[in-house]
């Protein structure tokens, strides 16, 4: 009556992001486990609400100034160049969820975020966040047709 969900899960083992950056890796986890809940509604043009919910065991995520503008070139590949279309256009709301346990987030504070990979981080310096559990949520709504920037 309401529309459809499609749901998706799974569970990825010994997990590690690697990048063509200084310093390997960007992130790894012993285990994460995943789930989507894509709620499609009866009418066309009504808006989708997409949940996702991403759980990380025994994570370790590496942050470094310089992978910011990584992933934010990365976003801006992906996103494509093709001009919207009002006909086509649906309304969607993505919720995402992400939850950690036994987690440590390191960030670089070396002079001018340089890292020396060649002495196998004797000579680095960063700063770390850890803990037991950890959790993270936000929307990305993407409700609008063209909205104002």
């Amino acid at each position: 009556e309401d529309g459809y969900v499609t749901v998706v899960s799974g569970r990825l083992l010994d997990l590690k992001i690697n990048t063509s950056l200084e310093y390997q890796p960007l992130a790894r986890a012993e285990t994460v486990e995943f789930k989507a809940d894509l709620h499609y509604p009866r009418p066309w043009n009504a808006t989708q609400t997409w949940d996702f919910h991403f759980t990380a065991y025994k994570a370790q995520v590496n942050i470094l100034f310089s992978y910011i503008d990584f992933i934010n070139a990365f976003l801006e590949d992906w996103q494509g160049t093709d001009t919207p279309d009002l006909l086509s256009f649906v309304p969607l709301l993505w919720r995402i969820t992400i939850d950690m346990r036994d987690y440590e987030i390191f960030f670089f504070t070396n002079r001018y975020n340089w890292v020396d990979v060649a002495v196998d981080g004797i000579e680095n310096s960063r700063l770390a966040f850890c803990g037991a559990t950890g959790k993270m949520t936000f929307e990305l709504p993407f409700t609008e047709f063209l909205p104002p920037v």
